[in-house]
């Protein structure tokens, strides 16, 4: 019966907590599941990202952290992308926070960023509420969320090494030189 039915082994993949859309290919390209640089490529489609009911420049936050079944080669990256930015939307809707934050002031956006920067700011999961609300105390008060986290994220090929000039410098994600 199982061979009649021709269906495919599917394999696990785990997707990490914090992972950006350069290492989300990478590790479904190099497991040979996807090809990585035609993901990429969607995930920067804003005609793409439209069909999905979303108007982003890029999918970068929206990739829901999972583990995934999925037949090595045998989906199409959009197939892929498709499957989780649905997961995404489902813990949204089963948390409440698809409706955003009014009471913060924050739409489903900036939860996500904000999310994101709460998990690189520490591993452990009991932190997290804590470190959350600190942030939204700071953003209620107009003041900067001074993150490491986003700081990093704004250099270009980051070392490990953290550094004061590294704070003092200006990107559009560095949050010791801007609000928000």
């Amino acid at each position: 019966r199982e061979l009649n039915k021709g269906s495919m082994v599917q394999r696990p993949v785990t997707i990490p907590e914090g992972a950006n859309l350069n290492q989300i290919a990478t590790l479904l390209g190099d497991g040979g599941w996807l090809n990585p640089n035609r993901f990429l490529e969607l995930s920067h489609d804003p005609e793409f990202i439209s069909t999905l009911g979303l108007n982003l420049e890029t999918l970068e936050g929206y990739l829901f952290p999972e583990t995934y079944l999925f037949e090595r080669g045998g989906h199409d990256p959009e197939t892929i992308i498709t499957t989780m930015v649905s997961q995404m939307r489902k813990v949204l809707a089963e948390t409440g926070a698809e409706a955003g934050l009014p009471q913060a002031k924050l739409n489903v956006h900036e939860i996500l960023t904000l999310a994101s920067i709460v998990e690189k700011e520490t591993g452990q999961t009991l932190e997290r509420p804590l470190i959350a609300r600190v942030f939204l105390n700071r953003l209620g008060k107009g003041m900067r969320l001074q993150t490491d986290p986003t700081v990093i994220y704004g250099i270009t090929d980051f070392d490990g090494n953290l550094t004061r000039q590294h704070l003092r410098e200006y990107t559009s994600y560095n949050t010791y030189v801007i609000k928000g």
